[in-house]
C-alpha cells in the first residue's frame, strides 16, 4: 500500500541503521527523546547509546537535534553537535559509530541492507558492528520501541523490505560459504597428500637464497598506542559534581607509523564494576603518527561511591577498535567516603551545604515563626532580622564545638591532606563539630531561608557571612560599623565565627563580635570567599534520605521553640543598642554644631530615620514636638489646642513619614494620620507646592492603612493646590508587577520625602 500525502508535510525520522533500521516515525511532538533508557519516547536498546542520548525539538515550525549530554556525543552530516536546525534529507547518528537515522518531510526510504553494511563497516572499521546490519541480536524481551505519544508509521513497508533484504543477503552468505567451505576442504585433500608423497601431488618450486617473491605475506604490524593515565581520588561527597567534572583524564600518543581511527577509549574498574552505572565508552578522535590527545573521563558513577568508608580500587583504562584490545594501563584509585574533603578547590564544600536536609528545614520552620514583626524600611532589615533570629536559635539549641579526631593536615592518605566534614543534618542531630561542619550548617539554614550566604576560607580556619539586606551604597547610612562588616559584590556582608555559637551562653552578637578580626584579612583578599549560589552550579549537596531512627530525632527539633522568643527579642533588642552607639558619634556632631531647637532635633530625628531606626527617630520628634510628656492620646491629640508654628507643622511631617515607613501595626498608621493632619493645618497657604506635597503623602499613606475614601478626599485636594501632582500619583499607584506592586513605589516617595524635608 503505497503512503497518503498529507497536504502539510509530515516531519519524521527513518532508522537507516542498528535495531530499529525499517522503522519511521512521525514526528507530532513539540519534544521526541531518544536514548537507551524505556523513559524516552524512543527507546534503543544498543550499549553505546547512552540512557538520554539526544531529543529532536520543534519551535515554530522548525526542528533541531540537541545533544542530551550523551558520553558518545551525537553527530549530524557527519559532525558532532550539541544542538543543530534539522533539514529534509540530514543524517545524524547517535555516537559516530551507533545507529544512523534521517530526517525527512517526504516519503522516507532505506538504503539496501548490503549498502547499509557496507556503509557501516567504512564509519566504523568494525566487522562485528557492520554484520548487526545482517544479523541483528534477539530481542531481551523489552520493547525497542517504547513509542510515549510518538506514532509510528507502518504504511511504508520499510521494516517488511528489510526483512525481505535480510532473508535475500543471508541466503547469499549461505551460498557464499557453502563454496568456501568446499574449496577450503578441497585445498586440505590435496594440501595432506601432499604431504604423504602423494606422485599426483604438485612439489612447490624451490626458492633462491634472497627471493622472497615467493614467501607468505607478513602480517600487518598492530597498531602501536601509549595510553598515560592521570586520575584524580574520587570523592563520595561530589558525587554529583562528576556528571560535568572530570575524573581525571587520559593522554593517548600514536606510536605506529599509520594514522589511527575508529577507537575508543574506555575507563572500567576491575575490582568494583558496580561503581558504573553504564560503560564509560569516549570516541577517541583520529590519531596521525607521533601525535597525541588529552581526552577527559567523566563516568557516570553510581551511589556505590556514596559509602562511608574510603576504599582503594583498580582502575582500567582500554583503547579498543572493532572489539580488539589495543592498549590497557592499570591504576590504583582511592574512592573516598562521603565525608572526606580536600580544600584544595573550597568551592567543591557546596556539596555539602544541604538547604534540602529534612532536619534543616525541619529547624528553619520552627524557629521562623519566632522572628518579630518588622517593617521592610527598619532597621535591622527583614534578612538581618531573620538571620539573628535563625542563628539564635541554632545557639538556643546546644549546639558543642568539637574538633574532628585527626589534624587534617596530617592525614595523608594519597599524598592530599584531607579533612572530614559533615552534612548539616549530621551535625544538627548529633549537636557538635567542629569549625568547617558549624559554618556548614548555618550556611544550609540560612539558605533554606532564602538568606544568601557564603563560605570563608582562611589559613587553616573557616567561617562564614550572609548578606544583611544592605546594599553597599547604603552602608554610609547605614548604622553599621564599616569595620565590623564586608562588602562584597554590591552587597554587605556579615561575616560570623560559627563556633561561637557552639559555646555556653552563645549569642548572635558574641558570634559577630568573635568574626570581626576576620574584617581586614576579608577586604584584603587574604580570605577565600566561597559563593554558594555559583558553586552550586557544579557542586550540588547529595545526602541519603533519613531513616526512621533519624526521622524520629528530626521530630524533637520543635523543641527548641521553647524560652526561643526571648532569646530572639533580646538579641535584636542587644543589635538596636550597638545600633545607636554606632550613631552615637554622629548625633553627637549634630549637636555641637548647630543649636538647641526644632531644627536640631530635625536634623538628628532625620539622621535616626536614615539609619532605618525609626523607633529612635519618632521618640526625638515626638518630644520635640510635645515635650516630655509626649502626645496626647486618642481624640486628645485631635482636639490638641495649642496654636501650630510652621516649624512645627514640619517636625510634625516627618513624624508622620517615621511612623508610616516603621509602622509595624494599624494603631501605627493612625498615629501616622494623625499626625499627617495637624501638619497640613499648621503648614501655610503661602507654600501650596509644599502643602500639597503633604496632602498628597498624607494621601499615600491612608492608601497603605486601607482607607480608600480618605485616600480620594486628600489626593484631590493635592490636586487642586498643585495639579502637577497628579501625574506622579498616577505614576506611583500604576501596577509594576506582582510582587513589588504599587506599596513599594509609594514608600519609596515617602522615603525621598522625609530626605527632602531635611533640606528645606
Amino acid at each position: 500500500m503505497e503512503p497518503r500525502e498529507d497536504a502539510q508535510p509530515t516531519a519524521k525520522v527513518v532508522f537507516r541503521s542498528g535495531p530499529l533500521r525499517g522503522n519511521v516515525l512521525a514526528l507530532e511532538k513539540d519534544r521526541t527523546s531518544i536514548g537507551r533508557d524505556e523513559r524516552n519516547d524512543v527507546a534503543i536498546h544498543d550499549d553505546i547509546v547512552s540512557s538520554f542520548h539526544a531529543a529532536i525539538v520543534r519551535v515554530d515550525g522548525e526542528h533541531w537535534l540537541e545533544d542530551a549530554g550523551s558520553k558518545n556525543g551525537t553527530f549530524l552530516n557527519g559532525e558532532r553537535i550539541e544542538r543543530a536546525q534539522l533539514k529534509d534529507g540530514d543524517v545524524f547518528c547517535l555516537c559516530q559509530a551507533g545507529p544512523e537515522l534521517q530526517f525527512t518531510l517526504g516519503a522516507p526510504s532505506l538504503p539496501t541492507v548490503l549498502e547499509s553494511t557496507t556503509a557501516t563497516f567504512s564509519r566504523t572499521r568494525s566487522l562485528v558492528l557492520a554484520l548487526r546490519e545482517l544479523l541483528p541480536g534477539r530481542s531481551t524481551g523489552r520493547k525497542l520501541l517504547s513509542l510515549t505519544g510518538v506514532r509510528k508509521l507502518l504504511d511504508y513497508r520499510l521494516v517488511e523490505a528489510t526483512r525481505r533484504e535480510r532473508i535475500f543477503s543471508l541466503c547469499l552468505c549461505g551460498v557464499f560459504l557453502l563454496l568456501c567451505t568446499g574449496a577450503l576442504v578441497t585445498t586440505v585433500i590435496v594440501v595432506r597428500g601432499a604431504g604423504r608423497g602423494d606422485p599426483g601431488a604438485a612439489t612447490p618450486a624451490p626458492v633462491p637464497a634472497g627471493d622472497l617473491r615467493g614467501a607468505p605475506p607478513a602480517r600487518a604490524a598492530k597498531a602501536a598506542v601509549a595510553i598515560e593515565p592521570r586520575l584524580e581520588p574520587i570523592y563520595g561527597g561530589l558525587f554529583l559534581a562528576y556528571r560535568v567534572e572530570p575524573v581525571g583524564e587520559a593522554v593517548l600518543a600514536n606510536r605506529g607509523e599509520e594514522a589511527l581511527s575508529g577507537c575508543l577509549l574506555e575507563l572500567r574498574f576491575e575490582d568494583a564494576s558496580r561503581l558504573l552505572v553504564e560503560p564509560c565508552l569516549v570516541p577517541v578522535p583520529e590519531l596521525a603518527p607521533g601525535a597525541s590527545v588529552r581526552m577527559p573521563l567523566l563516568p557516570k558513577l553510581s551511589t556505590e561511591i556514596l559509602s562511608a568508608q574510603t576504599r582503594e580500587v583498580t582502575a582500567a583504562l582500554l583503547v579498543t577498535r572493532g572489539g580488539e584490545v589495543l592498549a590497557k594501563e592499570l591504576r590504583a584509585v582511592f574512592i573516598h567516603g562521603r565525608h572526606v574533603f580536600n580544600w584544595e578547590k573550597p568551592e567543591r564544600v557546596a556539596a555539602f551545604v544541604d538547604q534540602n536536609d529534612p532536619a534543616v528545614r525541619e529547624l528553619m520552620k520552627t524557629v521562623w515563626d519566632q522572628r518579630p514583626a518588622t517593617s521592610r524600611d527598619e532597621f535591622p532589615p527583614p534578612k538581618l532580622a531573620g538571620a539573628v533570629t535563625l542563628l539564635t536559635g541554632l545557639a538556643h539549641f546546644g549546639l558543642r564545638y568539637l574538633q574532628d579526631a585527626a589534624n587534617p593536615i596530617s592525614e595523608v592518605i594519597d599524598g592530599k591532606a584531607n579533612d572530614s566534614v559533615s552534612y548539616p543534618g549530621e551535625t544538627l542531630l548529633g549537636r557538635s563539630g567542629d569549625c568547617d561542619d558549624l559554618s556548614v550548617l548555618c550556611c544550609a539554614v540560612l539558605e533554606a531561608a532564602r538568606i544568601p550566604a557564603a563560605f570563608a576560607v582562611g589559613s587553616g580556619h573557616v567561617f562564614f557571612l550572609f548578606d544583611c539586606g544592605v546594599a553597599a551604597e547604603d552602608l554610609p547610612d547605614s548604622p553599621l560599623d564599616p569595620a565590623t562588616v564586608h562588602v562584597w559584590r554590591g552587597r554587605v556582608w556579615i561575616p560570623v565565627e560559627a563556633t561561637e555559637l557552639a559555646q555556653p551562653g552563645a549569642s548572635f552578637g558574641a558570634a559577630w563580635a568573635a568574626a570581626w578580626r576576620h574584617a581586614p584579612a576579608l577586604a584584603a583578599g587574604e580570605v577565600r570567599v566561597v559563593d554558594l549560589e555559583e558553586a552550586w552550579k557544579t557542586y550540588q549537596p547529595m545526602n541519603a534520605p533519613p531513616d526512621p531512627q533519624t526521622r524520629a530525632q528530626i521530630a524533637t527539633i520543635q523543641r527548641v521553640r521553647e524560652g526561643l522568643d526571648e532569646r530572639v527579642r533580646a538579641a535584636l533588642d542587644g543589635l538596636k543598642s550597638l545600633f545607636r552607639e554606632n550613631l552615637s558619634k554622629r548625633v553627637a556632631e549634630v549637636a555641637i554644631g548647630m543649636d538647641e531647637g526644632p531644627a536640631r532635633d530635625q536634623a538628628v530625628g532625620r539622621l535616626y530615620a536614615r539609619s532605618g531606626l525609626f523607633d529612635e527617630a519618632r521618640r526625638v520628634l515626638e518630644r520635640a514636638v510635645f515635650g516630655e510628656e509626649g502626645p496626647p492620646q486618642g481624640s486628645a491629640l485631635r482636639d490638641w489646642g495649642r496654636k501650630l508654628t510652621e516649624d512645627a507643622a514640619v517636625l510634625l511631617s516627618d513624624l508622620a513619614l517615621c511612623v508610616t515607613l516603621g509602622a509595624d501595626s494599624a494603631s501605627d498608621y493612625d498615629s501616622a494620620v494623625r499626625y499627617g493632619e495637624l501638619a497640613v493645618e499648621g503648614f501655610s497657604t503661602a507654600a501650596p507646592r509644599e502643602k500639597g506635597e503633604l496632602m498628597l503623602r498624607l494621601g499615600l499613606v491612608h492608601r497603605l492603612r486601607g482607607d480608600l475614601a480618605a485616600e480620594r478626599s486628600w489626593t484631590s485636594k493635592a490636586f487642586a493646590l498643585d495639579p502637577g501632582l497628579e501625574a506622579t500619583y498616577r505614576r506611583l499607584v500604576a501596577s509594576s508587577g506582582p510582587v513589588a506592586g504599587p506599596a513599594e513605589a509609594i514608600r519609596e516617595f515617602l522615603r525621598l520625602g522625609l530626605r527632602a524635608a531635611g533640606r528645606r
